[in-house]
């Protein structure tokens, strides 16, 4: 499934609409609703050895949402992250894109680039503390992938 630009519209109007509440943090299932309820395909919660994670399918792209070092029920902080093998996954195009973009932030290693954006969940609903950095990473994960040659940019 592809996030659309409709999509992103609607992400970051669902952050400004959303109330505040008391709670810090995330759940990841309520990451997890929260992103398939904006269109996202989305499979179940992992915990393992990297700790817990939601891995996302958008179009050709593949990426995860991560929660690194969450051992309780609310998480306070989260990392999105993509990994791309193609042509221009070089320690040259990653030092470009790094010197050129302020939020997502990459490197190179084995023929691969890894981009990557963490936040902060202060907000206690999925929206406030979701909404605005989903639609960052989606748009800036789409811009990297082309950057390094693994997609074809949209017309």
């Amino acid at each position: 499934m592809t996030l659309r630009p409709a999509l992103l519209s609607a992400l970051f109007l669902a952050a400004l609409a959303a109330p505040a509440v008391a709670q810090e943090g995330v759940s990841v299932a309520d990451a997890r609703a929260w992103l398939i309820s904006v269109g996202a395909e989305v499979g179940e919660p992992v915990v393992d050895a990297d700790g817990k994670h939601l891995q996302v399918r958008d179009g050709p792209l593949n990426w995860r949402l991560a929660f690194p070092g969450c051992t309780t029920a609310v998480c306070g902080d989260a990392q999105f992250s993509a990994r791309f093998t193609a042509p221009g996954a070089t320690a040259e195009a990653v030092a470009a894109w790094n010197r050129d973009q302020r939020f997502l932030k990459a490197w190179a290693a084995d023929g691969a680039a890894t981009v990557q954006y963490d936040l902060i969940l202060d907000a206690g609903e999925p929206n406030a503390a979701l909404g605005t950095p989903t639609a960052l990473w989606v748009e800036g994960v789409r811009r990297f992938a082309v950057h390094v040659g693994f997609a074809v940019p949209a017309p």
